[in-house]
């Protein structure tokens, strides 16, 4: 309404943003997401390589720890990276192969399908919210007398949520992967309570959506779009 000419949202929930979407194409607006999926076609998608952040978390965490009981703490529900493309990387890292070979259980799981019934998502990728569902699995793994041996956590914020759970549980901190490589959770890596974090280059990513938007505005087709970016 204040004549925007293009729009760059970062979607929590790719299915709650769609009447803003649609809102935007009935006034002839380009909408471009930013790092997460919005299931419309007229939208130009600029993200990482999710599936491999998720390969480098799982491979990393299964090197470390190959045999042992797994727990998975997921972001938003909402949100495909969290839901799909993360998982896909586990999957692909060999960690599906662990699960049925029977060399890897994940605690919080019903076993019935992959990925949807492994893991505990966490609404809002919310560090208090995995905090709660963290200690609630280390209170249950304490009941049935199992150890947790690794924490497959998709990002960096629940990874903070599982070492303050550990903290507050009294629980040892055992291997911890994460992504984005938040200062703190640098910290946590340094202070041996996060195993491995995956940096990704937000800067290269931002200037791709920059670009992209600036070229929108001079009325140029999405197909016809060049991006100069690092690749690296």
């Amino acid at each position: 309404n204040q004549g925007a000419k293009v729009l760059i949202l970062l979607a929590q929930d790719q299915n709650a943003i769609l009447p803003a979407v649609q809102a935007a194409k009935d006034r002839n607006i380009p909408v471009i997401a930013y790092d997460r999926l919005i299931e419309d076609p007229s939208v130009l998608y600029i993200t990482f390589n999710n599936v491999g952040v998720g390969m480098a978390e799982a491979e990393a965490l299964l090197q470390k720890v190959p045999k042992g009981n797994y727990v998975i703490i997921k972001g938003d529900p909402g949100d495909p990276n969290a839901s799909t493309f993360l998982p896909e990387g586990f999957k692909q890292a060999g960690l599906l192969d662990k699960i049925k070979s029977g060399d890897v259980k994940v605690l919080n799981s019903t076993g019935a399908n992959w990925p949807q019934d492994y893991g505990t998502f966490t609404d809002a990728w919310d560090t208090s919210k995995a905090q709660a569902n963290m200690e609630a699995i280390i209170d249950k793994a304490r009941a049935d007398g199992v150890t947790i041996d690794a924490v497959l956590a998709e990002n960096d914020s629940p990874a903070l949520g599982v070492v303050a759970a550990e903290t507050a549980k009294g629980h040892p901190f055992v291997p911890l992967s994460g992504q984005d490589g938040d200062p703190a959770n640098l910290n946590n890596v340094a202070l041996g309570k996060q195993y491995v974090d995956v940096w990704k280059n937000s800067n290269e990513l931002g200037k791709a959506a920059g670009q992209a938007a600036l070229q929108l505005c001079q009325g140029k087709a999405m197909a016809d779009i060049t991006i100069d970016i690092d690749p690296s």
